[in-house]
C-alpha cells in the first residue's frame, strides 16, 4: 500500500467501507452478511493504520507526535461511547436493525467527502528517509517482518496486543448477551450499559493524554491491568 499516496488510500478504503455497509444492509443470507462484515473490519482497520501513519508525519518531535495521536485516540474513544447512545436512540425510534447501520453509512459518506479535500493532504506522504549524522537525508533500512519478529520485545508486544484486542472487542459482543440472558435485562438496557465501557475508555485516554502523573508508564500499565482484572471479576460475580 505504501506505493500509493495516502490520500488515494484513504479515499479507496473509505469507499470500500461504504460499499460494504451497503452490502450488510442488502445481504440476502448469513454468508453474504459475514463476508461484508469482514470487509468492513478489514478496510476500517486499514483506515486506522493509514491514519496513524499520517499523524506520525505531522511532527518530528516524539513528544508532540505522542500528543497528536493521544488527541485522536481520545476522539476515537468518544466516538465509540456515543455510538452506543446513537444506536440505542435509533432503535428506540425504529426497532428495525438496519437503522443504526444507515446512520453509520451516512457518517462514512461524510468521511469519504473529507478524503476529497486536496488542500490538507497534498503534501503528506509516508516517511522514506531519515536524517543521518551529517544532517543529510539518507534512505531508511528498516527491519523486515522476519527481523522484527526476531526481537523479543516485538513478540511480547504482539502477544499483549492480541490479549488486549480479545478483551476489548470480546466484551462488546459478550456483554449484551450476558446482561440479557444471565441478568434478564432488556436489550436496550444492556446496550446502554455497554456505553459505560466506552465511558471508561474515554476516561482512561483523557487521563493519559491530559493529566500529569508522577507514575512511570510501567506503573500505569500494571495498575490498569490490576484494575481491569478486578473489574472483570466484579462483572463475573454480579
Amino acid at each position: 500500500a505504501k506505493r500509493f499516496p495516502p490520500r488515494r488510500l484513504l479515499r479507496a478504503y473509505t469507499a470500500a467501507v461504504v460499499v460494504a455497509l451497503t452490502g450488510v444492509l442488502l445481504a440476502p443470507s448469513f454468508g453474504w452478511l459475514a463476508f461484508f462484515m469482514v470487509t468492513i473490519a478489514t478496510f476500517e482497520t486499514a483506515l486506522f493504520t493509514v491514519g496513524h501513519g499520517l499523524l506520525a508525519e505531522m511532527s518530528d518531535d516524539p513528544e508532540q507526535r505522542t500528543r497528536i495521536i493521544s488527541l485522536v485516540d481520545v476522539a476515537y474513544s468518544l466516538g465509540t461511547m456515543l455510538s452506543q447512545l446513537m444506536a440505542a436512540a435509533v432503535l428506540a425510534a425504529n426497532p428495525a436493525w438496519r437503522g443504526p447501520y444507515v446512520v453509520f453509512g451516512l457518517m462514512a459518506l461524510v468521511m469519504l467527502a473529507l478524503t476529497l479535500q486536496r488542500r490538507y493532504l497534498r503534501e503528506v506522504a509516508f516517511k522514506t528517509h531519515h536524517t543521518g549524522e551529517a544532517g543529510v537525508a539518507a534512505p531508511r533500512q528498516p527491519l523486515d517482518y522476519g527481523g522484527l519478529l526476531r526481537q523479543p520485545v516485538v513478540r511480547w508486544v504482539l502477544f499483549a496486543g492480541v490479549c488486549s484486542g480479545l478483551c476489548e472487542w470480546g466484551q462488546y459482543f459478550w456483554f449484551v448477551s450476558f446482561a440479557t440472558e444471565a441478568l434478564g435485562e432488556h436489550e436496550q438496557t444492556a446496550r446502554l450499559a455497554l456505553g459505560f465501557l466506552m465511558a471508561g475508555m474515554v476516561t482512561g485516554r483523557i487521563w493519559q493524554a491530559f493529566v500529569h502523573s508522577r507514575w512511570a508508564m510501567e506503573q500505569k500499565i500494571q495498575g490498569l491491568g490490576a484494575l481491569a482484572a478486578l473489574a472483570i471479576t466484579g462483572v463475573w460475580l454480579t
